[in-house]
């Protein structure tokens, strides 16, 4: 049984691998259909100066996973110092970019037994935060229905608003108080990825709005990040991302536009991850306490 199982999981795992290959090549192949049309060697300092903004913004975004995992930790009886959670989420997140995409949550589990955290709580801890970042993406897919059904977006935002309430008192009396502030704080790292692409978007793309377009950008972002993220094999869901992303905004702005922001805007989330990285491993390590 054990065997099976294990042979199911590497199939699984190098699917994801086939699929992150397949995203790359699709954006490849796309790049090399509007290399001429591509603006980014035609960037000006204030660009520049915008994608490092823009970099930081998602560096400091991160701190909130870190504190969400805090919280998902605490429902498991366990209280650790902010600034260790915050130093352990952080020096491990990078090697999502490991091929594989479990490394980062490897590293975490190894980091917390090194700290004496039991590992049954750790392992608890990483699964939780996976079902509830997949609870609060699929809620921001609701913001891209008008895409692909005949509704209002503005009855789309309704329901956004409707199911992100319901998913927090769902999770707060279902489970506890601690997941349900987890709960938020993914949220809210989710609305802030995509206000960074929304921002992006509109700098390079976009210069006047609609409601249908801000929602469809916002949503259609955590969308293709949540795609990545249940992607087995696929290192940070590269190419998967981004191919997803593609075919949700398509038709929206010029395609060499659009593909200029799909790979800017993985450059701004590789860069704020090296940042928070580095801030991250900067940071003066503390002890935890597990409570009785």
């Amino acid at each position: 049984m054990q065997t099976h199982l294990n042979h199911f999981k590497l199939l699984f795992e190098w699917f994801g691998r086939i699929l992150a290959i397949l995203g790359i090549a699709f954006v490849v192949t796309k790049l090399s259909q509007y290399s001429a049309q591509i603006h980014i060697t035609q960037l000006q300092p204030l660009h520049f100066s915008i994608i490092l903004g823009l970099s930081l913004m998602y560096a400091c975004a991160n701190s909130l996973l870190a504190m969400a995992w805090l919280q998902v930790l605490a429902h498991f009886n366990l209280v650790a110092p902010t600034q260790w959670a915050i130093k352990t989420y952080g020096v491990s997140q990078l090697s999502k970019y490991i091929p594989g995409n479990i490394f980062h949550i490897a590293s975490r589990q190894v980091i917390g037994q090194l700290s004496q955290l039991p590992a049954k709580a750790l392992i608890q801890s990483s699964i939780y935060e996976l079902l509830l970042l997949a609870l609060c993406g699929g809620v921001y897919a609701i913001l891209t229905l008008h895409r692909f059904v005949v509704m209002d977006s503005l009855a789309s935002f309704l329901l956004f608003t409707v199911l992100s309430i319901n998913a927090f008192l769902i999770v707060r009396f279902t489970f506890s108080l601690a997941l349900a502030k987890a709960t938020c704080l993914y949220w809210l790292f989710l609305g802030c990825s995509g206000l960074i692409f929304l921002m992006l978007f509109h700098v390079f793309a976009a210069p006047t709005w609609s409601l249908t377009l801000t929602l469809l950008v916002l949503g259609g972002y955590i969308l293709a990040w949540l795609a990545g993220l249940v992607t087995p094999g696929a290192p940070a869901g590269i190419g998967v991302r981004e191919a997803v992303l593609w075919l949700i905004l398509q038709g929206t702005v010029q395609q060499s536009d659009l593909l200029t922001i799909v790979v800017i805007g993985r450059i701004i989330t590789s860069m704020g991850d090296v940042l928070f990285f580095a801030t991250c491993a900067l940071m003066k390590s503390t002890q935890w306490r597990h409570l009785p």
